[in-house]
């Protein structure tokens, strides 16, 4: 039975008469006579008594009638919940991320998101931009290093220069340490060093991760390349900053922010998207007084 069924056996049950039913429901005496037979036809009852004055609710159309009460009530409280989702952004929000940017920048944006729309559950994979691009299609966006996918819709959020950090106590260390990154971001620092010889290092640490080669800067063992956005929580008077330059321009590494335009379609992709890219990541205050400490290359 649909709704409307349920509608026409209330009224029937509320206007006594076929007449008067019809009247409160705006359609034809004939319909409503058709749609009460077919109902009785459907059930296998008897659900009204025909009289010349009025129709007599039988105990079979009494159970009926009070389970279409039940069904229309049920049919307007779900028609309200679906009305009020749809004001609220909730659903999956999912995230592939770089690791650089998961641990440095993107905290804080998610921790504004959620306060705004707190209904949203959130999915965060952080691993190394090669692995990011090669399952992008597992997730709504993916923020990502170096080149841009060009198979989907694509923003760059920005670009970051890239430093020669090292100790300015003692005198300057020939030994490298070079994190797990991503081939495009060692064949960079690979190629800067051979078109500086005068920095290249006569030894090499590998560790896994970008936090370790910091702590083992921070204790004097050894140099490293970073770019910009893992430099802020260093205290920079320690350290001398070398730009990493090409043709007298700095080496950038772009940041993009990518996503599918049916993704973008959902209204917790969207939401973040505005947000994120309302961002301002560019030069600020804080940039320049951390320009103050960089030297030339």
């Amino acid at each position: 039975m649909k709704v409307d069924d349920f509608r026409i056996l209330v009224a029937l049950e509320e206007a006594k008469t076929i007449r008067a039913a019809a009247k409160a429901l705006l359609i034809s005496q004939p319909a409503v006579s058709q749609r009460l037979k077919n109902i009785e036809s459907e059930w296998g009852k008897e659900l009204f008594i025909r009289t010349p004055q009025q129709l007599i609710l039988t105990p079979n159309g009494e159970k009926v009638v009070n389970f279409a009460r039940k069904m229309i009530a049920e049919h307007k409280l779900v028609q309200h919940d679906l009305l009020s989702d749809s004001e609220v952004i909730s659903g999956t929000l999912s995230l592939g991320v770089s690791s650089i940017i998961s641990q440095y920048v993107l905290p804080p944006i998610l921790k504004e998101y959620l306060s705004l729309y707190p209904k949203v559950q959130l999915e965060l994979v952080s691993g190394l931009s090669s692995e990011i691009h090669s399952s992008q299609h597992s997730f709504h966006l993916s923020i990502t290093r170096g080149e841009k996918l060009g198979i989907e819709e694509s923003f760059l959020l920005f670009q970051d220069p890239l430093y020669l950090i090292d100790s300015i106590e003692g005198k300057p260390s020939s030994t490298y340490i070079e994190f797990q990154t991503d081939s495009s971001f060692q064949s960079i620092v690979n190629d800067w060093f051979s078109q500086t010889p005068q920095y290249k290092p006569l030894s090499k640490i590998k560790v896994d991760q970008i936090e370790t080669s910091k702590q083992l800067l921070k204790n004097g063992i050894g140099k490293t390349v970073l770019p910009r956005t893992a430099i802020y929580d260093l205290d920079l008077a320690q350290y001398q900053l070398i730009p990493l330059m090409k043709t007298n321009k700095m080496i950038l590494r772009d940041t993009w922010l990518t996503y599918s335009s049916y993704s973008q379609k959902l209204p917790q992709v969207d939401s973040f998207l505005k947000l994120i890219q309302s961002k301002n990541f560019h030069y600020n205050e804080e940039e320049q007084l951390f320009l103050n400490h960089v030297r030339p290359s």
